[in-house]
């Protein structure tokens, strides 16, 4: 009796062992809702569904396509948002534009031309 309890425990451990590495070939053949992984209703990202609300989007950077996909990163850079915005306020100007101001600020903190893309240094070698 404890042969046949020890052979049939053995092959049902087996048995659920297979079927465990098999889950994620079977998943996309299985049709049980409760089984597969997608659902009906994806949460939106807080952060990138801030970010836009606060305007920071526009035609040539849209954030709503992050929400849609599902997008788990944390959003927009704190700091960056911040200075962007102060940006937009002096300035008077849209989040293209401020977006514009900041990255050439940027760039000119750290020593490239923001016309060219080139480095400011001197001793800066080129090969064209």
């Amino acid at each position: 009796m404890y042969l046949f309890l020890s052979w049939l425990f053995l092959v049902l451990f087996l048995f659920f062992a297979c079927l465990l590495i098999a889950r994620r070939f079977l998943i996309p053949y299985i049709s049980i809702p409760w089984f597969t992984k997608d659902k009906a209703y994806l949460p939106v990202n807080s952060f990138f569904q801030a970010d836009m609300e606060a305007g920071f989007s526009s035609k040539t950077f849209d954030i709503y396509q992050n929400i849609q996909n599902g997008d788990k990163r944390a959003g927009l850079d704190d700091h960056a948002k911040e200075q962007i915005h102060h940006i937009m306020e002096e300035h008077g100007c849209g989040f293209d534009e401020a977006r514009m101001i900041y990255n050439q600020k940027c760039m000119k903190r750290n020593s490239i031309d923001p016309k060219t893309g080139r480095p400011i240094d001197p001793k800066a070698v080129f090969f064209s």
